[in-house]
């Protein structure tokens, strides 16, 4: 199947508009039955001298603002002494040899430092000493042991390169290079803890002496992507394409869980495009079951009768709620903790031409409307200000003498003639802009922070009431400060401006966690803390083995906002959010983010912005099942209320 990997992927890239210089380097099987050398010529195979070469010969030609792709389908190997990946050439002499991670990684330094725009996938294993599966009649497994007589052939290289030693290990499960790739971007076939497996594909009726056809699931997945993409011309980032990618694992190879890791903004062999819209969720089937289904759920705050619009895959990246362009009205029938089930709005809807892979965008929820926000006397006239409600779908205004639970929000008119957002206790919200009351599009203006404002509470209160008791025993959950002292049961954690803070997760389990950190900041902005420099948003956190401590580290130091001490403010409040699930479910994609402080930052084309800030309570991003498909969901989450103080003299 790697050898026909390879060769798909190079009739893609062939068959396209823009010229591509290709090389490929493969290992065909023998002619002659009783031979071991392959089909193609020496300088065809893929050695390790070869593809030193064939790379050197890249970054020598290349100019600045080309697109490299670099694709391998193989096996890979943990390497013994770091813990690190090793990809397995074959060698002319010795049978095989590896291309150590560290010694691939710094080749990808050199591509970068030219201005080169690098994506690398590999449709291997990472998780060595795993062996192939003997049962497995439908799958083959990309992962060979370790041998060290291997290594110990080529003393030079191993000492040679960057960093390869075990200390890279212990805090993260993969080597820095990978997760934290500088410039350039990693798809990978499965996470660390998972097997790669080939794909048989055929007619079920097909007799045992044909021989059946064979590919990795992720180049295959990778292609079929990409072939529908091409036959609508529409721009598609690496984070667009994964998520895609992601959503035909989870219902068609549930097995294994990709991974991505570097730059999420680039087009598939193409340029940066930070202003696409990847703010929606992917709808899937699952083969054998007719119902159609969203990748979130109560973790990502779906409610049963959330309403959204479905498009296909390669409709255009600028898809709005705000379109006309609307294929399908659906609504949530069932929610689970991390998917839900989704019906037709119509009786005349017809879904069955849904696929796989469609995208979801946020028509009305039903999570917003918990929390209310009332409107004032003094405001005046309201009908202006329940239609701009009614227009954002997803707001709900009480009207002040109404009965009913507290607002967490309230409007009025200050004596200035602007509109003041105040808090629960009618105080003014300092970090928020007062609009004027004559502004053109000043209604507008307020209803769309409001929506900014529900939206951010709402997802602060996202809690499992009900967690499982013994997967909340399967791991221990830590935030200490500089200095070591425990701070994880505090009420509210008290710190100075640049103060170093530690959250440690410990998997104290038989099986993988997964981790996913939020900052609710006092610009009402949410940011992940796990996928600032791109990546899927969650941190797989393996269970003790010889490699890995079983412990993940993130750490971060508090900072008082510039726009807050330019006001005189001088204390600020975060909330660290912590999501631990046993099942993959990224929410980077779609995060909050600041409020302006000034008026003038609203000049904008606000609408868009906020538009996608509804699409954030339905669900952030993904969630997929990853390689154990047939157990329950489980998640649980924490809230630390962190308190930061900076001197007034510090700014001097």
């Amino acid at each position: 199947g790697c050898v026909r990997d390879v060769q798909i992927i190079k009739n893609y890239l062939e068959t396209g508009s823009i010229p591509v210089d290709i090389a490929t380097l493969t290992a065909s099987e023998p002619i002659h039955p009783n031979s071991r050398i392959p089909a193609e010529e020496p300088d065809l195979w893929p050695t390790y001298a070869n593809v030193m070469s064939k790379l050197g010969k890249i970054t020598a030609q290349a100019k600045s603002g080309d697109c490299v792709y670099l694709h391998f389908s193989g096996h890979g190997a943990r390497n013994e002494k770091t813990g690190d990946l090793d990809l397995v050439l074959i060698d002319d002499v010795h049978g095989i040899r590896y291309l150590g991670g560290q010694e691939l990684a710094a080749l990808m330094g050199q591509m970068v430092k030219k201005k080169l725009y690098v994506t690398l996938v590999f449709d291997c294993c990472f998780s060595g000493g795993i062996l192939r599966h003997g049962g497995l009649q439908d799958a083959a497994t990309r992962t060979i042991a370790y041998d060290p007589a291997v290594d110990a052939l080529y003393p030079g290289v191993m000492n040679s390169c960057p960093e390869a030693s075990s200390s890279i290990r212990d805090a993260s499960i993969l080597p820095k290079w990978l997760i934290d790739p500088d410039g350039y971007t990693v798809l990978t076939a499965c996470g660390p803890h998972e097997k790669a497996q080939e794909l048989v594909l055929g007619s079920r009726e097909m007799k045992r002496e044909e021989k059946k056809v064979k590919n990795g699931a992720l180049s295959y997945f990778l292609v079929q992507a990409l072939v529908s993409l091409r036959k609508r011309p529409v721009e598609i980032t690496h984070e667009s394409l994964y998520r895609h990618i992601c959503i035909q694992f989870h219902a068609n190879w549930p097995k294994q869980y990709p991974m991505c890791y570097g730059n999420m903004k680039f087009d598939f062999f193409g340029r940066f495009r930070p202003g696409l819209n990847a703010n929606y969720i992917q709808v899937y089937r699952i083969q054998g079951d007719q119902g159609l289904h969203l990748q979130a759920g109560h973790a990502h705050g779906v409610c049963e009768g959330d309403e959204y619009a479905l498009y296909p895959l390669n409709s255009p990246g600028d898809v709005s709620t705000s379109s006309k362009r609307v294929q399908l009205r659906v609504k949530v029938d069932n929610v689970r903790d991390l998917t839900s089930d989704l019906v037709g709005v119509e009786p005349t809807s017809t879904l069955a031409r849904v696929k796989t892979g469609w995208k979801a965008t946020l028509l009305t929820s039903l999570s917003s409307r918990k929390v209310l926000v009332r409107l004032m006397p003094s405001v005046g006239d309201r009908t202006q200000w329940i239609a701009a409600a009614n227009e954002r779908g997803s707001l709900y205004l009480s009207i002040e003498g109404e009965e009913g639970q507290p607002c967490l929000f309230n409007v009025t008119r200050n004596t200035c003639d602007e509109y003041d957002i105040l808090d629960e206790s009618y105080q003014n919200i300092p970090s928020l802009p007062t609009i004027l009351c004559g502004r053109k599009g000043g209604v507008y203006h307020v209803v769309d922070i409001l929506v900014h404002l529900s939206s951010f509470k709402y997802f602060e209160r996202i809690e499992n009431r009900i967690p499982n008791q013994s997967f909340e025993r399967s791991f221990g959950l830590h935030v200490r400060d500089g200095a070591g002292q425990d701070l994880t049961k505090a009420a509210n954690i008290e710190v100075q401006d640049g103060d170093l803070l530690t959250l440690t997760l410990e998997n104290l389990g038989p099986k993988p966690l997964y981790l996913a950190v939020f900052d609710l900041g006092p610009l009402w902005q949410i940011d992940s803390l796990l996928s600032q420099k791109g990546g899927p948003g969650f941190r797989v956190v393996e269970q003790k083995n010889r490699w890995y401590s079983g412990k993940e580290e993130i750490k971060w130091r508090m900072r008082v906002p510039e726009q807050l001490t330019g006001q005189g403010q001088w204390q600020c409040d975060d909330i660290l959010k912590v999501f631990i699930t046993n099942k993959p479910s990224s929410f980077a994609p779609l995060l909050l983010p600041k409020v302006s402080v000034s008026v003038d930052g609203l000049d904008g084309p606000i609408r868009s912005d906020f538009d996608r800030l509804s699409t954030f309570l339905s669900g952030l991003t993904t969630s997929a099942r990853g390689s154990e498909h047939d157990g329950m969901d489980e998640w649980v989450t924490w809230n630390f209320h962190i308190r930061t103080t900076k001197e007034e003299h510090g700014l001097n």
